[in-house]
């Protein structure tokens, strides 16, 4: 009688189990950057800039033309520089301005111009809202010192993550009502709900133990952004995936896709949460 050889292949890790082990490999880096400060923290935002406009310009069809891709990116990189770095804004508008004159002597044909219009959407978004995360980790005076910034980073980071959690649970246990069928069919009211509860406890706990300068009219207003803004965020970038044809922005993280998928309410709420801070608020003055 003969025996079989059997070799048993290891089963692939589902895709719950990716999310997971992503976000416990990712969260503490993040968290320790975020921390950290400095200029960890601004090579973090210029890595996350970068890794989130290459997938942009791959779904909009901007890297067709590698060279303007390239100056994108580059430009992208100079946002986030110029928090620091006051030289790379005249090397950004040197760069803008040359690609206008390019595409006007040299080039002349209309898709050129359409890909140079999204190369400059993809320095808007997602770089210049990017960009903005630098900024308030960054950002010091008023009543904001270093340990003050990382907490009000932090109300940020939790709050949407909060967000994104307890709307999925909400949205699994109570969801029947759509929110936007046309935009993201799984999402549903009773979700966004539970996740604008989830945001705004985050930012309530953090103000609490750690943010004793936001009273309580302007923590109840951070929450909202927070909430509001990080399903906002993800339904935009819903839309963007849904007009050009595909079902995430990339792959370079296991379970969650791409850099934008993960990060797409952050981006949104981003400049928000830095103009009420600094417009309304007033925490800097």
């Amino acid at each position: 009688m003969m025996s079989r050889n059997t070799t048993t292949l290891p089963r692939p890790l589902s895709n719950l189990a990716q999310r997971i082990l992503t976000a416990l490999i990712g969260v503490p880096l993040v968290i320790g950057a975020v921390y950290a400060g400095g200029s960890l923290f601004l090579l973090l935002v210029g890595v996350l800039t970068v890794a989130a406009q290459i997938e942009f310009y791959k779904m909009s069809g901007a890297d067709e033309r590698h060279a303007l891709r390239l100056v994108g990116l580059l430009m992208g990189a100079l946002v986030v520089l110029q928090i620091r770095v006051p030289a790379a804004w005249p090397a950004l508008v040197l760069l803008a301005v040359g690609l206008l004159v390019y595409a006007t002597f040299f080039a002349g044909r209309r898709e050129v111009w359409e890909r140079l219009a999204w190369v400059y959407a993809g320095v808007f978004y997602p770089a210049f809202f990017a960009a903005q995360l630098a900024v308030l980790r960054l950002r010091e005076g008023g009543g904001v010192d270093s340990l003050t910034a990382f907490w009000l980073m932090a109300a940020l980071l939790v709050g949407i993550w909060s967000n994104d959690t307890l709307a999925y649970v909400a949205g699994r246990l109570f969801g029947r009502r759509p929110l936007a069928p046309a935009i993201s069919p799984k999402k549903t009211w009773e979700g966004a709900i539970g996740g604008l509860v989830g945001a705004m406890a985050a930012v309530v706990l953090i103000k609490v133990y750690q943010l004793p300068l936001l009273n309580w009219g302007h923590t109840i207003a951070l929450g909202l952004i927070v909430g509001v803004g990080g399903e906002v965020g993800d339904l935009i970038e819903s839309r963007l995936k849904r007009e050009w044809g595909v079902k995430d922005s990339g792959n370079l993280l296991p379970g969650h896709g791409g850099i934008l998928d993960r990060i797409d309410g952050l981006l949104f709420t981003a400049p928000l949460y830095v103009l009420y801070l600094t417009y309304v608020a007033g925490v800097y003055r």
